[in-house]
C-alpha cells in the first residue's frame, strides 16, 4: 500500500477525533404490525466498490465507512463528504473516548493487518498480523471482528486459523491486545470453527466471544465463551440449544451484547430463523429464549444500551431493509427500507442510539445493467415516539 494512500486515511481519521430464580422463558416474538417505517435522513454515496464496515465517531458527528478499495469520512448530519481515501478496510472501530481507532484490513491474500491509530495525530501506534502466520483474522464480514474495552485499555480480535490437523480444517482464536504497547495479553486457541464476534462487558472485566457452529462440513452447535480479561481464566462455556435442522444447519452466534449493568449477556444466533437469548452473567444461566420471526444473516447490530437489535437484509428481487426489534419483548418496532441498496453489508447505531446507518450496494438490483454498481450509506432517525 502506498504511503500516499495511507497518509490520506491518516489525515481524515484525525478529523474524526474532533428474570430471577426461574428457568428460561421460551417466547415467540411477533408484532410485525407494530413496526414503523421511516425515510432516510441522509444518504452518502461515492464508494468505488461496496461498503463493508461502518463506525460512528464517539460524538456521533461523523461516520467512517470502509470497503475493500476505499474509505470515506462523512458528516453524519449533512451527508457532506469530509475526506476520501484509497485505503480500504474490512472493519473499523472507534474507542469510546474517540482517541483511538482500530483498523482491520487485508493488505495481501491470506494476510491480515490490525492497526491501532491515534485519531488526533493520525499515526499508527502499532500494527500486526494478529495470527502471525499469514492467516486471515476471520473469513466473515459485517460482524464484530474487533472490539475495544470501554476504558480503551484493551482491544480484542476474533477469527480463525487454518489447520489441517483438526477435523474441520480450521479452529477459532480470540486474542486480547494492550492498546498502547501492542503486547499480546492473552490468546485463546483451539475454539471450534471460528470466532467472528467479540465484545467486552461495560466494566471491561470480561470478554465474551461468539463461536461458529456448523460450517457445512461438521454438524455442531455454536457456543459462547466468557473470560476474565486480566487473568485470562475462562468463566463460562454457554452452549446454544437449537436443534440442528436438516435444511438450516448453520447454528452460530451472530452478535453479542451486555446489558448496561453488566449483569446479563444477550446473544443473537441463527438456525434458519433468528433466536435471541438472555443469560445471567454470574451463573451462566439461560433466562430467556425468543425466536424472532425473521431470517438472519451476519449483518446485525445491538443498540449501545442493548435495548434494541437491528437486523439487515437484502435480496435480489427486493429492497434492502433494516428491521429493529425490542430485545426485551421480541416485538418488531421499526423497519427502514431502501429502494437503491439491495445488498446490505454493514449496519451500526449511533452512540446515543438515536440514529441507525446501513451500508451496501445495488449489485443485485433488478434491471441493473453493466458491470459497475453504486455503493452508498443511508442514515435514519430511529427515535421512537
Amino acid at each position: 500500500m502506498s504511503q500516499a494512500r495511507v497518509s490520506c486515511l491518516l489525515a481524515f481519521v484525525a478529523l474524526a477525533s474532533n428474570a430471577s430464580g426461574q428457568g428460561p422463558v421460551e417466547a415467540k416474538a411477533g408484532g410485525d404490525d407494530t413496526a414503523r417505517a421511516g425515510k432516510p435522513v441522509v444518504t452518502f454515496s461515492g464508494h468505488t466498490q461496496g461498503v463493508m464496515s461502518l463506525a460512528f465517531s464517539a460524538d456521533g458527528n461523523r461516520i467512517l465507512s470502509s470497503g475493500w478499495r476505499d474509505s470515506r469520512l462523512w458528516d453524519s448530519a449533512t451527508g457532506s463528504e469530509i475526506e476520501a481515501s484509497g485505503e480500504g478496510a474490512e472493519a473499523v472501530v472507534f474507542s469510546a473516548d474517540g482517541r483511538r481507532l482500530a483498523i482491520l484490513s487485508r493488505p495481501a491474500p491470506k494476510v491480515s493487518r490490525l492497526a491501532i491509530r491515534d485519531a488526533a495525530g493520525g499515526r499508527d501506534l502499532w500494527s500486526v498480523d494478529p495470527n502471525n502466520r499469514g492467516q486471515a483474522v476471520g473469513d466473515q464480514t459485517g460482524v464484530n471482528l474487533v472490539a475495544f474495552s470501554p476504558d480503551g485499555r484493551w482491544v480484542a480480535t476474533g477469527g480463525s486459523v487454518a489447520d489441517k490437523t483438526v477435523r474441520w480444517g480450521h479452529y477459532g482464536v480470540v486474542q486480547i491486545w494492550d492498546v498502547e504497547t501492542g503486547r499480546n495479553s492473552h490468546r485463546f486457541d483451539g475454539l471450534h470453527f471460528g470466532a467472528p464476534v467479540v465484545t467486552f462487558s461495560p466494566d471491561g472485566k470480561y470478554l465474551a466471544a461468539g463461536l461458529d457452529g456448523d460450517n457445512g462440513c461438521v454438524r455442531e452447535k455454536g457456543e459462547i465463551r466468557v473470560w476474565d480479561v486480566l487473568s485470562g481464566k475462562q468463566l463460562h462455556t454457554l452452549e446454544l440449544q437449537e436443534k440442528i435442522e436438516p435444511y438450516y444447519p448453520d447454528c452460530t452466534v451472530v452478535d453479542l451484547a451486555f446489558s448496561p449493568d453488566g449483569e446479563r449477556l444477550l446473544s443473537l444466533s441463527k438456525n434458519g430463523w433468528g433466536r435471541l437469548r438472555t443469560y445471567e452473567l454470574a451463573s451462566g444461566r439461560l433466562i430467556r429464549s425468543m425466536r424472532l420471526e425473521t431470517a438472519v444473516r451476519r449483518v446485525v447490530a445491538f443498540r449501545p444500551d442493548a435495548g434494541r437489535l437491528a437486523i439487515a437484509r437484502g435480496a435480489r428481487n427486493d429492497d434492502g431493509f433494516v428491521r429493529v426489534w425490542d430485545t426485551g419483548t421480541g416485538e418488531r418496532t421499526q423497519e427502514f427500507r431502501s429502494d437503491d441498496i439491495h445488498t446490505i453489508h454493514a449496519v451500526a447505531f449511533s452512540p446515543d442510539g438515536r440514529r441507525i446507518a446501513a451500508g451496501g450496494d445495488d449489485a443485485y438490483k433488478p434491471g441493473r445493467t453493466g458491470s459497475t454498481f453504486k455503493s452508498m450509506v443511508k442514515v435514519w432517525d430511529c427515535t421512537e415516539d
